[in-house]
């Protein structure tokens, strides 16, 4: 809660003061220097860093302009206020000050004092839940980070089904390749006394060793892709176990952050 404290110099001055948390002269000053001038009908001058505005009009404080004298103090918590008044006290019947205009320049001090509490606040409160709101973009990116190195295995997983089909499919073309070679030589030899008839049976021969070749290195290619893909696999698989050891810290921080943002939104709410 943010009170006011007051003291009497005189009957004709009175001085209050008043603490206004998390802030800084930087902060408060302009604001504090339109609340004093608002409805005014006189000047204002700062004299050794005391601001004096003269022709105050406030009818809850007095019936007739007045002078205030106010300081702005950094204190480590924030920044002090002590205003002075120079007007007359209206005297009660038992001959004292009029307790209700002390009421109300206390009050003219604390609605400022709360409106500039509230509104740093209010900025720690918004900084607080940017913090939180960056971490949960950094989850969601972890996440999809994750989700895209798992999918990328999958997908890999399935390119390697293919290949290794494929190179089942090849070695038993291959085998056939090989056999056939094999029955080839031997019509090269039966045709060899026969020039025309050998001619064709070689070239036959070369066709089918260069069928088989073609087989094969297909599925060397397909074996390097699928040795391609297994360390991309692993790769991933790293960055999944990373991925989700960043989330789980993640999420932890994100809860903290989470209460840290309920504790100042309490703090805003209790502000009076």
């Amino acid at each position: 809660m943010v009170t006011v404290d007051s003291s009497t110099a005189s009957v004709a001055q009175h001085t209050f003061s008043v603490d206004i948390p998390q802030t800084t002269i930087k902060d408060v000053k302009n604001d504090w220097q339109k609340h004093v001038a608002s409805g005014n009908k006189g000047k204002a001058s700062f004299v050794n860093e005391e601001y004096i505005q003269t022709g105050v009009v406030n009818k809850n404080i007095s019936p007739d302009p007045f002078t205030m004298y106010s300081k702005l103090m950094e204190t480590p918590v924030g920044v002090r206020l002590t205003a002075r008044l120079e007007l007359n006290y209206l005297a009660s019947s038992s001959g004292v000050a009029n307790s209700n205009q002390d009421l109300a320049v206390q009050k003219f001090l604390q609605d400022f004092a709360i409106d500039q509490y509230r509104t740093a606040v209010k900025k720690e409160l918004n900084i607080e839940q940017k913090k939180l709101a960056s971490l949960e973009k950094d989850l969601s990116k972890g996440i999809k980070e994750e989700e895209k190195s798992t999918k990328n295995m999958k997908e890999n997983d399935r390119s390697n089904e293919r290949s290794e089909d494929a190179i089942s499919t090849n070695n038993r073309d291959i085998n056939n390749s090989t056999d056939k070679i094999s029955d080839q030589k031997g019509m090269v030899n039966v045709t060899a006394s026969d020039p025309n008839a050998t001619k064709g049976a070689k070239k036959t021969l070369a066709e089918l060793k260069r069928e088989k070749r073609s087989l094969q290195k297909q599925n060397e290619s397909q074996s390097k892709k699928i040795d391609n893909r297994n360390k991309e696999n692993r790769e991933e698989d790293r960055n999944i176990q990373l991925a989700q050891q960043n989330n789980e810290t993640l999420k932890v921080a994100i809860e903290r952050q989470k209460a840290v943002v309920e504790v100042v939104q309490v703090k805003l709410n209790n502000i009076q």
